[in-house]
């Protein structure tokens, strides 16, 4: 699905991509991007929301799953998935995106310890300010690199990647 809101940024929700590099695991992979927040000025957000309980402890994460803790990783999962996005827009010569992640953790508080740097900077916890400071924080770093993106050429080559088409709504 994709939103777009007044400012300028475009929102896809459930982004998916076949990873045929997959290479280590011997099998192709789906992967899944949850959010894809994209702005003509100031690149790409990956946005990975793991909802429900999560608890980080000295050995991983854990999120409660059908019952059971399952360990996850966040990081590697959002990495994956945005390393076959960019992959699949350089072969359709799309040209350098500035590109980071965010992690959101909406009923999980910011643990005291135990965080890994990127979840640190790039984790949104419940009880936290909120996006608009990590907004801030992209849009300073962005401005810095004075990049200018094809959004109607972005959006014609990501729509193929979602999930369902249900429609079109103004955030």
């Amino acid at each position: 699905m994709l939103f777009r809101s007044n400012d300028d940024w475009h929102v896809f929700y459930s982004l998916n991509f076949l990873d045929r590099g997959s290479k280590s695991v011997g099998y192709d992979r789906q992967r899944e991007i949850d959010f894809l927040l994209v702005h003509a000025r100031f690149g790409l957000i990956f946005v990975e929301v793991k909802g429900g309980q999560v608890r980080f402890q000295s050995d991983g994460i854990t999120q409660l799953l059908e019952g059971s803790w399952t360990r996850i990783d966040p990081e590697r999962q959002l990495n994956g998935a945005r390393r076959v996005c960019l992959e699949y827009l350089n072969t359709r010569q799309v040209g350098f995106i500035p590109a980071r992640n965010l992690y959101i953790f909406p009923y999980t508080e910011r643990p005291a310890s135990g965080l890994s740097q990127e979840l640190a900077t790039a984790g949104l916890f419940k009880g936290d300010p909120g996006i608009a400071r990590f907004v801030d924080h992209i849009q300073g770093v962005a401005a810095q690199e004075r990049v200018e993106l094809d959004i109607g050429n972005l959006q014609a080559l990501l729509e193929p990647c979602l999930t369902i088409e249900i429609g079109r709504a103004h955030v």
